[in-house]
């Protein structure tokens, strides 16, 4: 998974924890700390050239303490999969929410990544969650789909690769299917993490010599629609782990 992903699930997790009363840190000791020292939360973009005074936050820590002390009780991460794909949060606070997006900024001569409220004071939007287990029914058929597509095509490495995301869904060891300290202790149910474990298995998109560069043949027309297929049925796979805590 890129590296967006991974910090937008755990900003969510995390922060639900945090929110919920849990002793948790996500710092630069977190195994996925990917550039966690470049993250920083700001009210608005008002340019290319942000000021120190801006910040909201300088630290995902920092940040959820802050959605504590201004009386926000959950986030929600949605993706946007439109012509420009995203992965956002909803603020809840009350009867309203707040939109965060994502942006990365130059800042005193290097990238800086950004998280800022795209919109405030919003009415409470209908969200739909989607349960652990129909989420783990829709996810072992599309895998079903990719282990027979790529038998057809005589893809044997990514048929083993799709096969063993499709056995995480079931592997009942956590140790084995999930870093430790990736979730927040305590939080997560057993299913979140086999989904969120089966996803990063079968993530083969980008990067040479990905899924993405394989030559299906007269099968191209099925190899695009499945890959489409798969990348949307991952993406609210990972959504619906990440937000089935706090239930």
């Amino acid at each position: 998974m890129r590296t967006e992903q991974i910090r937008s699930m755990l900003l969510t997790a995390f922060g639900n924890a945090f929110l919920n009363g849990k002793d948790v840190s996500y710092d630069n000791g977190h195994p996925a700390a990917f550039g966690l020292h470049t993250v920083k939360f700001v009210h608005d973009l008002p340019g290319q050239q942000i000021g120190w005074v801006n910040y909201l936050a300088k630290s995902p820590n920092e940040w959820f303490q802050y959605l504590k002390n201004e009386g926000y009780n959950r986030l929600y991460l949605i993706y946007n999969g439109n012509s420009n794909p995203s992965w956002k949060f909803l603020a809840l606070k009350e009867e309203k929410y707040d939109k965060w997006s994502y942006k990365v900024v130059m800042e005193h001569g290097g990238p800086k990544n950004f998280y800022f409220i795209e919109k405030s004071e919003l009415g409470l939007p209908e969200i739909t969650v989607i349960s652990l287990e129909e989420t783990k029914i829709k996810l072992k058929k599309m895998l079903e789909e990719m282990i027979a597509f790529a038998i057809k095509i005589e893809l044997k490495n990514w048929q083993s690769i799709f096969e063993r995301a499709k056995f995480r869904l079931s592997n009942k060891h956590v140790e084995q299917i999930l870093i430790k300290g990736f979730l927040p202790e305590g939080c997560y149910k057993i299913e979140a993490k086999q989904i969120i474990s089966a996803c990063d298995e079968a993530w083969v998109f980008g990067g040479m010599g990905s899924w993405n560069d394989i030559n299906p043949g007269q099968n191209g027309q099925e190899y695009r629609q499945l890959t489409d297929k798969l990348y949307s049925t991952l993406c609210s796979s990972l959504i619906s782990a990440i937000n089935s805590y706090p239930s």
